[in-house]
């Protein structure tokens, strides 16, 4: 049971020794920004020049939200939302937290020229509010620890910047999109959050109480699975004021955690008509895919059930989930999960785990666990750890499994882990110096191994993952390859070439698997559950380079086995028209094209999704997916210039061909 407020100041001296002091504030600070410097390096692919470049898809999410609220609505455009979007009442919503959009407000409210240019800088922001969160709560976890050491200033810079570089926190630098923000939002504010709710605790003036109540409900606004802990904390605090008859204390402390409840409910209310849940059956995503559509059925719209905590808890805490590979960076997400029992999950995607990204914090928070359950003295902290805990529980219980859940994890790791530092630090006084610099030495040797692991699984992720693009793509297979040939001759086995092939073989290819296809028409890298194309040889039949002139009068532009893709002149514009002989119609126009020859680069690849696309300069013209390419050949009076696909020329050669 947690002690009264008094007792607690007056066993552990809390209020005197529980902030940082001026020099362990300014190592913190340092720690900080180096961990956000890191951070920004891998989110930018070293080029920070770039951070507010226009993201991918999704990253606009905040920022489009953001201004539907200054406008009084809550529902967004669908072609912003497309397959994320819910259709409810004949609008479409998005089902992510509020609170990154709030925050959003005074830049994107009122103007669209920053959508979609501002997620790094939030991520960033909110890995430098996660790091002096964790370096605070290791100095309130001080004054709780019996006998805990004086420490060193450092140390709090040391934890500041590992919240940041050795956890899996770091993995979100993958890619700027909006559900990486709502992952790091949520813990950062929960940490952060949990940080506040303590410090009232141990000294209750109104400040500290409006603080964590306004943290709190931030923080679930941003992510309602970890982000509920701040919440939650304050709402167990209250009972215990309950439990102790302090009633009028215990009622408006209660009430603080319903106030930062209703937050979330009242815009959850406002979207979807419903306290807490979403109609997953009304997303454009299920209604478009039959598998989801039978998942979401089979699971009566509720995809959060107890069948699927044992497969969540094997992989996201799992000491072996990782894989390792010839090519850089030599780890991956290792081999995928069965489902425990054969429950179907919804998906099952490329995961490694919380003990993976964060190593060290792990094993301190396995010390920090066995200390807050059987020799916390005052109580506290197995409060805000079973607050942490319980946030956590619906990402067990989430029918859905990817990686990026894990971080709803870390809050509890970092709770318990703060405790842990300075039991190790107490018991190692009476330890040799050799011991203890042996200790140091493994503690940095595990924290890099953690760090390089989510360095390489980032890296692996944007390249061929999360909304890869061509370009980046074959510049990290390129670096692949460089680094392959300064270590070895021959080629990796994981290289193969195929003949005569439209499309790409999906049984029996492992993941990380290169497939060139022909004399490099084409050459592609699978992820375990896509083909991503990495470079493809102008003239080689899948890319081209073509030149001709377009009139009123149709004339094939592209063509080949049952299909052509045509093009006519009219006083709008240019219209294409895609005809297959299965009976399929597509027409894509008019577009705005100067008189005159054009050279367009064409693409018309069955292998990757059926992709068909043509570009003028740096203006996409027609682009459209899962449409029959096999074949492709220019149209009569077009003139085809061939190229060269240097990269994958150089796998060739690798292989003696």
């Amino acid at each position: 049971m947690v002690e009264p407020i008094a007792v607690v100041r007056q066993s552990t001296a809390v209020i005197d020794v529980s902030k940082l002091t001026r020099d362990e504030r300014k190592c913190a600070r340092v720690g900080a920004f180096l961990g956000v410097a890191f951070f920004v390096l891998l989110a930018t692919w070293a080029q920070p020049w770039n951070m507010f470049a226009k993201g991918p898809f999704s990253s606009n999410f905040y920022d489009v939200q953001a201004r539907s609220m200054v406008h009084g609505h809550m529902d967004v455009p669908s072609d912003v939302a497309q397959v994320e979007g819910f259709a409810v009442d004949g609008k479409t919503q998005l089902y992510f937290g509020v609170g990154p959009a709030i925050a959003r407000a005074p830049f994107t409210g009122w103007t669209s020229i920053f959508d979609g240019r501002l997620t790094i800088l939030s991520m960033t922001i909110a890995s430098g509010v996660l790091a002096m969160a964790t370096a605070r709560l290791l100095k309130r976890a001080q004054a709780a620890v019996v006998g805990a050491p004086s420490g060193s200033p450092w140390w709090f810079g040391a934890i500041a910047a590992a919240s940041i570089v050795c956890t899996l926190v770091l993995f979100t630098a993958s890619r700027a999109v909006v559900y990486h923000e709502a992952a790091i939002w949520g813990c950062a504010a929960a940490v952060a959050g949990l940080d506040l709710v303590i410090r009232w605790w141990r000294e209750p003036t109104r400040r500290h109480f409006v603080g964590a109540v306004a943290l709190a409900a931030f923080a679930i606004s941003c992510r309602t699975t970890s982000g509920s802990s701040p919440a939650i904390a304050l709402g167990l605090f209250g009972l215990v004021l309950a439990w102790r008859r302090e009633w009028l204390k215990s009622a408006k402390v209660v009430a603080g955690a319903l106030i930062a409840l209703v937050a979330y409910v009242g815009f959850n209310w406002l979207r979807f008509h419903n306290l807490v849940s979403q109609p997953y059956e009304a997303q454009v995503w299920t209604l478009l895919h039959e598998d989801r559509r039978e998942f979401v059925e089979s699971v009566g719209g509720n995809v959060f059930q107890l069948k699927f905590v044992p497969t969540s808890v094997a992989k996201y805490f799992s000491p072996v989930a990782v894989g390792f590979q010839r090519l850089f960076p030599f780890v991956n997400f290792g081999s995928r999960i069965a489902p425990i029992g054969g429950v179907d999950f919804g998906e099952i995607h490329q995961s490694s785990s919380v003990v993976i990204g964060a190593p060290v914090f792990s094993f301190l928070a396995l010390i920090g666990g066995w200390w807050a359950v059987v020799r916390d003295r005052s109580h506290e902290w197995i409060v805000i750890v079973i607050a942490s805990v319980v946030a956590f529980v619906p990402t067990l219980m989430c029918g859905f499994l990817s990686y990026r859940y894990a971080i709803d994890i870390l809050p509890s790791i970092l709770v318990l882990a703060c405790p842990g530092v300075w039991l190790v630090a107490r018991q190692s006084k009476n330890w040799k110096p050799r011991t203890r610099n042996a200790l140091l030495v493994v503690a940095a040797v595990v924290s890099f191994f953690g760090t390089w692991t989510q360095v390489g699984l980032a890296l692996e992720t944007r390249a061929f993952s999360m909304l890869p693009t061509e370009s980046d793509a074959r510049s990290f297979v390129s670096l692949q390859n460089s680094i392959d040939r300064r270590l070895f001759e021959n080629a990796p086995s994981n290289v193969q070439q195929l003949f005569e092939r439209d499309d790409l073989p999906v049984e029996g290819i492992s993941e990380g698997t290169i497939v060139i296809l022909d004399d490099c028409s084409g050459m592609y890298h699978y992820d375990g559950d896509n083909w991503q194309v990495v470079e493809r040889k102008p003239g080689g039949g899948r890319r081209f380079v073509i030149t001709g002139t377009i009139d009123s009068e149709a004339k094939p532009v592209l063509q080949g086995f049952g299909w052509t893709l045509t093009a006519r002149r009219t006083s709008d514009g240019v219209i294409f028209v895609y005809d297959a002989s299965y009976g399929r119609h597509d027409e894509f126009g008019p577009v705005s094209l100067p008189d005159g020859p054009l050279t367009f680069e064409a693409v018309a690849d069955q292998a990757q999704i059926a992709t068909i696309s043509l570009t003028l300069g740096d203006k996409k013209v027609l682009s459209d997916d899962f449409l029959a390419a096999s074949k492709a050949q220019p149209g009569p009076g077009w003139r085809s210039d061939p190229g060269q696909a240097p990269l994958c020329e150089s796998f060739l050669s690798r292989l003696g061909k």
